[in-house]
């Protein structure tokens, strides 16, 4: 979708493969020109009911992605989290998390289908549309 190279190395469940990998590609290629990471998949998680003395952060130091908390009914907070899928299946399972003195719940946010910013229809992108219809002005 956006023209970048994957190069997906089968067989890499602890990711060691694709780190070392990416290392050996950015001693080697020019670091202005091109970009090398090894990418983890990750799961969204919404924690809901955090206490209003949870910090961001606290949730920061899990290891995961951590999402603006908002204050919701009751005056706890909820948040969004993304942790790698293993560890964030896991999160989900288990359906809550200690934060500080208090008990929040964690629900899995199912993942968002693609979406075609021409015809608005899901499923593909832009690139690869084959509709006549532009409704991407609307």
């Amino acid at each position: 979708m956006t023209g970048a190279i994957i190069i997906r190395v089968p067989g890499d469940r602890d990711r060691g493969k694709a780190s070392l990998l990416a290392t050996c590609l950015a001693k080697v290629l020019d670091p202005t020109a091109v970009r090398v990471a090894a990418l983890t998949r990750t799961a969204r998680l919404r924690v809901i009911g955090i206490d209003i003395l949870v910090k961001k952060e606290e949730l920061q130091q899990s290891g995961g992605e951590v999402g603006a908390i908002g204050a919701s009914r009751g005056g706890l907070g909820s948040g969004w989290i993304e942790y790698p899928v293993a560890g964030a299946r896991k999160l989900a399972q288990t359906g809550k998390v200690a934060l500080g003195w208090s008990t929040a719940r964690v629900i899995a946010i199912p993942k968002r289908p693609v979406k075609c910013y021409k015809c608005l229809e899901l499923g593909h992108v832009r690139a690869t549309c084959v509709s006549t219809v532009d409704r991407g002005h609307l």
